[in-house]
């Protein structure tokens, strides 16, 4: 379990470099959300929080693909693999507490801009943990589907 640890770690980091710099590298992606919404960077929003939403909602979809995947395979990849069956039921168990904590942290960061600096500092700092945190084990389960190939 250590070297999938790693290994989501790695996948993690790469992501955040990949969709920073992509953030950069990609204004016309800025000019596309709604400066009237929840986005707008005067109300706490900004590239930071379209990040996040749309990193929670990818990897909900990872995740219900990768459950939904070995669900349908159960039989095969328990007997093969058992480690994917043990995997996937980790995720059944934990992903929704970890969705669930990923929301409260946005509230809390979108509550945060009432608050000073400081708060908003420790807001988007939990926010950002708790959002890597879900996209470390959709990666993880995004890159264990796309490696095995059952027979």
């Amino acid at each position: 379990m250590k070297t999938q640890t790693k290994f989501a770690a790695l996948a993690l980091g790469s992501f955040l470099v990949i969709s920073g710099l992509m953030g950069l590298a990609l204004p016309g992606c800025a000019s596309k959300l709604d400066s009237s919404g929840v986005y707008a960077q005067t109300n706490g929003g900004g590239m930071f929080l379209f990040t996040v939403d749309k990193t929670l909602v990818d990897s909900k979809d990872t995740l219900t693909a990768f459950v939904t995947w070995e669900y349908q395979n159960r039989a095969t990849i328990s007997a093969v693999i058992p480690n994917v069956t043990k995997i996937a039921d980790t995720i059944r168990e934990q992903a929704p507490t970890y969705f669930t904590n990923a929301y409260q942290l946005r509230g809390a960061y979108l509550a945060s801009f009432a608050n000073n600096a400081a708060s908003q500092t420790v807001a988007s700092n939990n926010l950002a943990a708790s959002v890597q945190t879900i996209n470390a084990l959709a990666m993880s389960a995004g890159q264990l589907t796309n490696s095995l190939s059952l027979k």
